[in-house]
């Protein structure tokens, strides 16, 4: 039971109170009431001191705002000091009793004793609301020239809130506020260049008049701190005036050269790099310090100079620095916006001079921060990471593809580290990527085994500002595949296998490397949308160790078979596999299949790449419940890849259908229809958008399997459309709305269809010419054909009844 009515006392019993804290609260609170209800301002200062802390405990107290502001009128300071602390912790703006705190500030502003001066002085510099300030601001303007120091520091470092939230006050004080900038306390003065650098951030162009004053203070001072705070304004000042940057140049020099301060240094390369023209011995200097800090063994040091490196490679332009650069490091986001408006267009040929030093300076810069990928210090990897992006060329990007690749296997930050591969692959319309079907290959290996969090599986699940791997793996899937018409044929490939339900054999490992040793990407047509050719090719950068790790609890008899050296080099999707040239692998093998050998995966360039085994007309997987992250699940087993992938990779089976054989054989087309109905039977497992896409491209392969005129294929057609027939009607009865209607769409369609050889033929004609997207800008000027009538309604009331 709560006895006593000290904070140290409330303090002891909520920690003792283990398990029982929010009754042993609620007791407090309510005693708290009680004591608020005093006569007594002794008794009351106390309950407001205990509300204060209970308030940083997330425990409301604005019921007690009347109370506080009783207590502040109090004539003895340790009775007042709680209450002024309960205010700058609960009032704002919207606080009804803030305005009867008016005459207690002015009273104690005026007080004989500088600390109760200071405590008002600290709580309206965290409570002023536009009333407040406008109220106080000539009492505060007054202080600027107090005769105690210690009010005088306090007071300059009070008007900038004044100024945030009255503006008018700035015009009429900027005089007084100039004046003690020549203050003789380093500590007012100090306060003054932290006062002027918040108010530059909002508009640096106001405080250029300053100037020479500033220069005087950077050139005569030797307090670290103060400098720190000089050259960050000067960070500011300088691209709004020319003549300023030649003017630092001898300052500079010596501050970079004299000081030991690694506080200071590092503020001298910042503001030389952003501001300095790139031709002068000093940004060389700069470049050369800079190298200090990157091979550092304090990770704080090497932190900093990664984010410097940043700056420099990003061109210096705050919209696009990283989060967790400069910004995080010096504690406010905003302090960059006025040399982004000032300086971004002035200063890009200099930055690229400056880009050219520093790759210069670090020609190892590329391992050297993949060196430091794989931190514990989940800062520095960031930034790290982000400097790869920046640094990434198409010659290295195919070895900072296997290295991150690489890392996933057992770090906690492998989301970051596909985030990071996706994003340089995406980077300026797939620039670094000099072969697609390398990429593709990528994709998948990201999709099969890298994105096996449950909530990055959840595309269709719930919206987020930020993409997670697999929704941005489906993106790029069908992106690249849209793009770059030549690699069509292996993301057709690609996607035959993430669906795939069934154990593939060997066939598939071929058949993957005949994709991947004869895809002509060299040709002019096969480059970029817009951009000509592609750039060289290199297939050497996949993964040559990506095979993730065993998850805990997988079955046995998935053995970890380790391959020989051979001519090629494999990515593992567990008992899939896709090749690319380079190095050794491992493969997950069945449970029966014997470990395969190289001479076993040799490439024959004299036929077609097999095809996965064929499914028997029986073998239709029964679905079952179990929950697994949000993974695709047939016969109760995870899939392991995400709905958004297979989303993406039926899209690109029904867009891309005639890629499936084009030797003009119907058996891939019935493989992937198969498999299509097999993964869009998962009702419990795909969310409603992906199983519609199924749906609507198995329909799309069917129509592609009638291709033939033999009686073989019209027998194959009509065991495939008696299969769809026969699984259509549990998808037209679905709840959701889009599901029901493409199914029983598709199945009035094979029905009108059906019949003998001539209904094949008829089926073929759906999918005989391209249909391309209309502009809305062209849709009007095309005219509707003569008696073509689009205005009478295919249906009405009257004809039904």
């Amino acid at each position: 039971m709560f006895s006593t009515k000290s904070l140290h006392n409330l303090v002891r019993g909520l920690r003792a109170a283990k398990g029982d804290e929010s009754q042993y609260i609620s007791q407090c609170v309510e005693e708290c009431k009680r004591e608020a209800r005093s006569k007594n301002l002794q008794v009351k200062s106390t309950a407001v001191l205990k509300l204060a802390y209970l308030q940083m405990l997330n425990y409301d107290m604005s019921w007690a705002c009347f109370a506080v502001v009783e207590v502040m009128s109090h004539s003895k300071y340790t009775v007042k000091r709680p209450a002024y602390l309960a205010c700058s912790i609960v009032f704002d703006d919207d606080t009804d009793v803030s305005l009867l705190t008016t005459n207690l500030f002015k009273k104690d502003l005026t007080s004989k004793e500088q600390f109760e001066t200071g405590l008002a002085l600290n709580c309206i510099a965290c409570m002023a609301s536009p009333e407040i300030a406008r109220d106080l601001s000539p009492d505060l303007v007054g202080l600027l020239t107090s005769s105690r120091p210690y009010v005088r520091k306090k007071a300059v470092l009070c008007m900038y809130k004044v100024f945030y939230k009255y503006p008018p006050a700035l015009r009429s004080s900027f005089g007084r506020l100039r004046e003690r900038l020549g203050d003789d306390d380093q500590g007012v003065l100090t306060s003054v260049i932290n006062t002027l650098l918040e108010l530059a951030r909002k508009n640096a162009k106001n405080y250029l008049s300053l100037v020479p004053q500033l220069y005087h203070i950077l050139t005569n001072t030797t307090n670290n701190w103060l400098i720190i705070k000089m050259l960050k304004l000067f960070q500011l000042l300088c691209p709004l005036e020319p003549r300023l940057p030649p003017k630092l140049l001898e300052p500079l020099t010596l501050i970079l050269t004299q000081t030991k301060a690694k506080s200071v240094e590092y503020e001298a390369i910042r503001l030389i790099l952003r501001v300095m023209p790139s031709d002068i011995q000093l940004v060389k200097t700069a470049i050369d310090r800079l190298r200090n800090f990157v091979d550092s063994v304090d990770k704080n040091l090497r932190y900093l100079g990664f984010t410097l490196l940043s700056e420099v490679l990003a061109h210096a332009s705050p919209s696009v620095r990283p989060a967790i650069g400069a910004d995080a490091v010096n504690g406010t986001a905003g302090e960059e916006q006025p040399l982004q408006a000032a300086g971004s267009s002035d200063d890009s040929t200099s930055t690229r001079r400056h880009r050219k030093q520093v790759e210069a300076l670090f020609p190892d810069l590329h391992q050297k921060v993949l060196e430091f990928v794989e931190d514990s210090d989940a800062s520095l990897r960031s930034v790290a990471l982000w400097l790869l992006n920046e640094i990434a060329t198409p010659q290295t990007f195919p070895d900072i593809v296997r290295r991150l690749l690489r890392f996933t296997r057992q770090n906690p930050a492998s989301q970051d580290f596909l985030r990071s591969i996706l994003a340089m692959g995406k980077k300026s319309n797939y620039e670094l990527v000099g072969d697609y079907a390398w990429y593709l290959v990528v994709l998948a290996d990201i999709a099969k085994n890298r994105t096996t969090s449950p909530a990055s599986h959840h595309h269709f699940a719930a919206s987020s500002a930020v993409k997670s791997p697999a929704e941005e793996v489906a993106h790029q899937l069908i992106d690249v595949a849209v793009r770059v018409p030549s690699v069509r044929k292996y993301a057709v490939q690609l996607g035959c296998l993430m669906i795939d339900a069934s154990d593939l054999s060997g066939d598939a490992v071929h058949g993957m490397l005949q994709a991947a040793q004869d895809h002509p990407l060299h040709d002019a047509d096969d480059g970029r949308e817009g951009q000509g050719p592609t750039q060289p090719q290199h297939l050497d950068g996949i993964v040559a160790d990506s095979q993730p790790p065993i998850p805990e609890g997988a079955p046995p008899s998935d053995d970890l078979i380790d391959l020989p050296p051979v001519s090629e080099a494999f990515v593992s999707y567990g008992n899939i596999a896709i090749s690319a040239r380079s190095g050794s692998s491992t493969l997950l093998a069945p449970p029966s299949a014997p470990a395969p050998s190289a001479s076993s995966l040799s490439v024959d360039h004299g036929r077609d790449p097999p095809l996965p085994r064929k499914r028997r007309d029986n073998e239709h997987p029964r679905v079952k419940p179990p929950n697994t992250g949000g993974l695709a699940l047939v016969e109760g087993k995870s899939l392991g890849i995400a709905p958004s992938v297979v989303g993406a990779s039926a899209w690109m089976l029904g867009e891309f259908h005639r890629h499936l054989d084009p030797n003009g054989s119907t058996r891939s087309f019935n493989e992937a229809f198969t498999s299509l109905l097999d993964i869009a039977s998962c009702p419990t497992q795909l969310p409603p958008q992906v199983q519609q896409l199924c749906l609507w491209s198995a329909l799309k392969v069917l129509t592609g399997a009638t291709r033939g005129d033999t009686q073989t294929e019209i027998n194959e057609y009509i065991k495939l459309r008696a299969l769809i027939e026969r699984h259509l009607p549990s998808f037209i009865s679905s709840p959701h709305v889009e599901v029901s209607e493409r199914s029983a769409f598709a199945y009035f369609l094979v029905d009108y269809f059906s019949g003998d050889a001539e209904g094949l033929r008829t089926t073929a004609c759906l999918q005989h010419d391209d249909l391309y997207p209309v502009d809305t800008r062209d849709q009007p000027k095309v005219s509707a054909s003569e008696g073509l009538d689009l205005r009478t309604p295919f249906f009405t009331t009257a004809a039904a009844s």
